[in-house]
């Protein structure tokens, strides 16, 4: 028997479907979708036959069916298919075929959310989704998942992100130990996986939770390759729960609670609707019985059932006692669930210790089924939606995810200290700014006439010297309080409310976090190798259609350029979306892409002082773009934010520009001096190519990784643990490139460091 295509619908302009159930109903809605009559639904279940799927596709008996009509059978075990083909060719149908699972469930997940979650309620429920009076719970589930946008929802998710906010509000006391995480699925192998009895799992995904309680015994290729493809998936597109979307996949290993006795303890979920608790889920016996009872907040059990079977409630199985830590339970789930709409709280009792399991914010992603059904109704009157999506967003700074600084342990020690250190993990320069710079800023500290003025809010000496500099028109320029600061004034002009903004990534974090803070939506524009590729950009823009693109050029951490002819392509394709470019590091790369602001109004370029010039502690930096643009940036800005010492220096820096390209030359033969190093070292793997002032490069796993920081700053040498920040590949090191004899330093110790 063929299995077809089921957009090609065996060549037909009309078909019949057999079987009602699940994926019959998918396939009627994709056939339809995709101009195919389904003239009827076969079903040897005499309870549907009679009905209609979708309203108007009657349910008829397979002997009345039409015997010349192709029939595509709709199952997917083997043994149902074959027995129905069996019955198909008896009954004389001509033109018998089977659908392609898999491949109808692919082109589902290619719907808008709206209309996947239609389609996805209607075969689970059996009813058209209501969104714009949902009532029941499950309907009400798809309604937050479209409109409420809460932040907040990014981390509390995340079953590695949410301990931080967890350890905040309730304390470190109440989390399962964490004894190993990692972003490569590669690194899940008997040799790196603590030897504790443990559970691995990702931080995004649902039912991969694997318990380990021998490491001999584990497949250890096959556990690779289950995490591998669930790394390659998007649980997001699946549930359509967009906070999975936002978040970056890790793998999650936390010891194994077990009783006095070594069995799982039980697993208490707690539902709550509009902040109140209603009743609690719980899984019983997880290795011998495995059953579920649902109690209410007092313990008294409730006749219903909610789960992906449909099971009804077995009242049977014994009941259990409260768990001592009831109280608790319910103390913080009230606190976390009190400005949401819905919420489950898991939580474990061990011999009467309380540990937090995971929160949840779509239970079963709602196309679980209540028994009975009149309990969906109930508690979904419960529940009451927000008048207005996103406006439960509370307490937005306090769980917003920041950008991840690495620690600044050079203010740390003291001043006799500092000065031997080489601190190469912030990108800054290596080397004081030129004498010529230090004896301007000295000078003005000497002079100590107008500190109780604000400082001057239209320095047009410095926009002259900024504008000579960069080759551009004074009114094409305007300073900031630093390239950050510039970054936010953008994000407060033109992102509103839900605007997309694309990153083309790894990039600089923290304008993912000034995006966020601008309640836009980040979409991570992922560069296959981390290599900038023009067609995979070009179908990422035309997909997803982002309000703003951020690109760090060259980019930070890999150090790649993207050519200006490029960058023209993009803005010229692309002219209704806002391109900002970020050069921080264009002195040490070339290729600056200024003078494309007379031609593209759709395009911002952000410079700083920070590093060529080295004036990193004054934060000043500017904006090079159409005149239009700077004016409304400039209209925006608080021009009084930017200090007289840091206009000194900047404009000082200018006139000396020869001491910057003299620096500027200096790193470039120390960073091409260390690159070939690097590639020399045995426990070194890929050195990526940077045009930047530093250098990222790989270590084979975690342990070398760690080893080599600590070792590095043991000796006085600051390096950058890139693995840690959400950048990129987790085993990745990245160094700041200085001057020759400062590298010449760093690959002196580390051809000392030893594995």
């Amino acid at each position: 028997m063929e299995k077809i295509d089921f957009i090609d619908g065996a060549a037909a302009d009309s078909v019949q479907v057999f079987g009602a159930g699940y994926i019959g109903k998918k396939a009627v809605y994709g056939l339809r979708r995709n101009q195919i009559k389904v003239t009827a639904v076969l079903d040897n279940n005499k309870a549907v036959q009679g009905t209609c799927l979708w309203e108007d596709v009657p349910c008829i008996s397979p002997e009345s069916a039409d015997r010349d009509c192709p029939v595509i059978l709709c199952f997917e075990k083997e043994k149902i298919l074959k027995a129905v083909q069996e019955q198909c060719l008896a009954l004389g149908f001509q033109k018998v075929y089977s659908i392609k699972c898999r491949e109808l469930q692919d082109y589902l997940e290619t719907l808008p959310d709206r209309d996947y979650l239609e389609v996805m309620h209607y075969c689970v429920h059996g009813k058209k989704l209501n969104l714009e009076n949902p009532v029941t719970l499950n309907e009400k589930l798809q309604w937050l998942k479209l409109h409420d946008r809460n932040p907040l929802y990014i981390t509390i998710a995340d079953k590695f992100r949410v301990r931080d906010y967890l350890k905040r509000e309730f304390g470190e006391e109440y989390l399962i130990p964490l004894l190993y995480m990692t972003y490569d699925y590669n690194d899940i192998c008997q040799e790196i996986i603590p030897d504790d009895h443990c559970v691995i799992k990702s931080n995004c995904w649902s039912g991969d939770v694997e318990i380990i309680r021998s490491k001999k015994d584990v497949d250890w290729d096959a556990m690779r390759a289950k995490f591998r493809k669930i790394f390659q998936s998007d649980w997001a597109k699946i549930g359509r729960e967009w906070w999975y979307s936002r978040m970056r996949p890790c793998i999650v290993v936390e010891k194994l609670l077990e009783t006095r006795e070594g069995k799982l303890p039980n697993d208490f979920k707690l539902h709550y609707l509009s902040g109140k608790l209603e009743f609690i889920y719980c899984s019983i016996d997880r290795e011998g019985a495995n059953y579920r009872k649902i109690y209410s907040p007092d313990w008294k059990e409730l006749p219903f059932s909610w789960n992906g079977e449909a099971a009804p409630p077995d009242i049977s199985k014994p009941n259990i006692p409260a768990p001592s830590t009831l109280a608790r339970m319910i103390e913080f789930g009230d606190r976390i669930a009190r400005d949401l709409p819905y919420v489950r709280v898991d939580y474990y009792d061990v011999d009467g210790k309380l540990y937090f399991g995971e929160i949840t914010l779509s239970h079963g992603s709602g196309f679980d089924k209540f028994i009975p059904v009149e309990y969906d109704r109930l508690y979904g009157e419960k529940l009451t939606l927000p008048t207005k999506p996103g406006e439960n967003i509370q307490n937005y700074l306090e769980t917003f995810h920041p950008y991840s600084a690495p620690a600044h342990d050079i203010w740390s020690v003291s001043d006799s200290s500092r000065g031997q250190i080489l601190k190469l993990d912030w990108n800054e320069a290596t080397v004081q700014p030129s004498q010529y710079v230090r004896s301007r800023i000295m000078e003005l500290a000497r002079d100590g006439k107008y500190y109780n003025y604000y400082p001057n809010t239209n320095n047009v000496e410095l926009l002259r010297k900024i504008s000579d500099y960069v080759g551009v028109s004074e009114q094409n320029v305007q300073i900031f309080p630093s390239s950050d600061s510039a970054h936010e004034y953008i994000a407060r002009v033109w992102l509103r409310k839900g605007d997309r903004c694309g990153l083309v990534w790894p990039a600089y974090d923290n304008f993912r976090a000034t995006a966020e803070l601008a309640d836009s939506e980040v979409l991570y524009f992922d560069m296959p190798d981390f290599k900038f590729d023009k067609d995979v950009f070009m179908e990422l823009v035309q997909r997803e259609r982002p309000k703003l693109v951020y690109i760090c050029n060259p980019n930070n951490p890999t150090g790649e350029l993207v050519p200006e002819d490029t960058i023209g392509f993009l803005l010229k394709a692309n002219p209704e979306v806002l391109f900002l470019i970020d050069e921080a590091y264009v002195e040490f790369s070339g290729g600056a892409i200024d003078a494309l602001v007379n031609e593209y109004g759709n395009l911002i370029v952000s410079r700083t002082f920070s590093k060529a010039f080295g004036l990193a502690n004054f934060r000043i930096g500017y904006l090079v773009s159409s005149i239009d643009n700077i004016r409304l940036l400039t209209d925006a800005r608080n021009s009084k934010n930017i200090s007289t010492f840091a206009q000194v220096a900047a404009l000082s820096a200018l006139e000396d520009r020869q001491s910057m390209d003299g620096y500027v030359k200096q790193v470039r033969e120390g960073r091409e001096y260390l690159k070939g190093e690097l590639k020399k070292l045995s426990y070194v793997g890929t050195v990526y190519d940077s045009t930047a002032n530093f250098v990222m490069f790989e270590l084979e796993n975690n342990r070398y990784k760690w080893k080599l920081i600590e070792f590095l700053k043991r000796n006085g040498i600051y390096v950058r643990d890139v693995g840690q920040t959400g950048y990129i590949r987790e085993h990745c090191v990245r160094i700041t490139a200085g001057t020759r004899k400062q590298m010449e330093t760093v690959v002196k110790k580390m051809r000392e460091f030893c594995l």
